[in-house]
Parts: C-alpha cells; structure tokens; sequence
C-alpha cells in the first residue's frame, strides 16, 4: 500500500493566561521550527504558552498540534533568527 505525501503548513499560536482561545500570530511556514520561533519572538507579557499546529492542506477537517510550551520553558533558551 503506497501512502500519499501529506501536504501542508505550520502556524504559530499563542494564548494569553487564563484563555480558552489561542491567537494565530504567524504565516503560513514550510517548517516547524520557523513557526516555533516566530511565535516565541512575538510573545507578549500577557501570553502563557506558544504552540505549533500543522494544517493539512488536503481537506481534513482537524489540525495536529506538533508542539507546545510554556513561558517557564521559553525562558532559560535563547532563540535564535531564522
């Protein structure tokens, strides 16, 4: 059985303390790490944790959370700029 290349893109969320939603706050991005730091760097003071999510582009009705962290965790890296 021979599977079909997933197609799709990555966006980067963030969600302030306490929130139930989660913002978008970046493009589309070809890869994961990109989207992460995008979304680290735009962080404000009133946001909590950042996440990744990989949209399908093939029509599937869901999204996948690749990654997500927490402030705490975000704080003893350094990000670098892609």
């Amino acid at each position: 059985m021979i599977f079909k290349k997933i197609s799709g893109y990555f966006i980067g969320q963030v969600r302030p303390y306490g929130a139930k939603t989660w913002e978008t706050v970046t493009g589309r991005c070809k890869l994961a790490n990109l989207a992460i730091g995008k979304a680290a760097r735009s962080m404000r003071q009133s946001d909590d944790r950042v996440r990744v999510v990989f949209v399908d582009s093939r029509g599937w009705p869901y999204t996948r959370t690749v990654v997500e962290v927490k402030r705490t965790e975000l704080e003893g890296c350094r990000l670098e700029r892609v």
